[in-house]
């Protein structure tokens, strides 16, 4: 339950005097990727409260789509505050795993129903949730693994199982569903030949790179995706989980492109993904409608002749790859002749 609430923006000098505070023994971070910047406000803001607290313990636990999220927070506090911070503060790594759609009129709707009040901060979310959280406290921690969340030394699986499979098909069904012109992503998802490609992309391209945490079976793993993604009720718009695609692809899709490549394979679906990507930034869905770009690359994206190009989205070699920018031309010419759903109904 929550006991109080701050606002950042309204009330920043309240919230950096609960950061200061010795009390206070762990702070939760659930931002987006452009939030771990040294410029961000919410980094400001968290290091003021740090250089504040005295060398009290604390831990620094983030809670979003990042890999190896603490590290990464790790490199920015020290860069800021310098190494001897270090001594006090930790910076836990961890992976959440739970869909939770922007919120809605309709949202707001079910909530005054189902309460008897407005309540303008209610969320929607789906019945599934996942907490793994790596051990690295400096001071008392609540037991979570109590209410089902998993501590571990090995973060990095989970987190790449995730961000590969889980999110990598959100974001292929959210690109091509967007296309075809259909509002959420079980709609998406229902599409002719849609859920029979995500299956082979599951499959063939996002399975062969993983290790999977012990115990864990990749094939039941790839099937509950599916199951979770089909689920009417969540109305996740494909639009909403297109936005900031810049940021997202390098961890949901482009490193499964790369570790297919460097074993010598043709990821002939994580392909098909990338060219309805790059089809989806040009603005224009299969019948003509305007699609927004809502990214913090949109000026480059609209402006580069070869996408591949943009090297502050691509890790090197892409645009090099002969094979690969065939394999993307043939999906581009397929998808600008026939829409996602020809495309997909014309697979074997």
């Amino acid at each position: 339950m929550h006991a109080a609430a701050l606002h950042a923006a309204g009330d920043p000098a309240g919230v950096e005097a609960r950061l200061a505070d010795p009390a206070v023994r762990v702070v939760t971070l659930t931002v987006t990727e452009k939030a771990y910047s040294r410029d961000s406000a919410i980094f400001r803001l968290l290091v003021r409260g740090l250089r504040a607290r005295g060398g009290a313990p604390v831990a620094l636990l983030s809670c979003d789509n990042l890999p190896s999220n603490g590290r990464r927070l790790r490199e920015l506090v020290v860069a800021e505050l310098g190494e001897s911070i270090v001594e006090s503060v930790g910076f836990p790594c961890s992976m959440v795993d739970r869909i939770v759609p922007a919120s809605t009129e309709g949202t707001y709707a079910m909530a005054q129903a189902a309460l008897g009040v407005v309540d303008r901060a209610a969320v929607a979310a789906e019945p599934f949730s996942q907490w793994v959280i790596e051990d690295d406290f400096p001071a008392d921690r609540p037991a979570w693994e109590l209410a089902g969340a998993i501590f571990t030394d090995d973060v990095a699986s989970w987190e790449r199982l995730k961000l590969r499979m889980l999110n990598g098909v959100h974001s292929a069904l959210a690109y091509l569903g967007a296309l075809a012109g259909a509002p959420t992503i079980d709609r998406a998802l229902a599409l002719p030949g849609m859920r029979a490609a995500m299956e082979s992309f599951i499959r063939t391209d996002i399975a062969p790179t993983l290790r999977p945490p012990e115990g864990l079976s990749i094939q039941r793993y790839g099937e509950s995706v599916l199951e979770r993604f089909s689920n009417p009720a969540l109305r996740h718009r494909t639009l909403q989980v297109a936005m900031d695609g810049t940021q997202k692809l390098p961890q949901r899709l482009l490193g499964t492109i790369a570790d297919r490549r460097a074993a010598g394979a043709t990821p002939r679906y994580a392909a098909l993904v990338l060219a309805a990507w790059m089809r989806f930034v040009r603005g224009r869905a299969d019948d003509g409608t305007p699609l927004p770009l809502d990214d913090p690359l949109a000026d480059r994206l609209r402006a580069a002749p070869s996408l591949l190009e943009l090297d502050a989205v691509f890790p090197p070699g892409f645009a090099d790859d002969a094979e690969l920018r065939a394999e993307l031309d043939e999906w581009g010419k397929a998808l600008q002749r026939h829409g996602v759903v020809g495309t997909l109904g014309a697979l074997p």
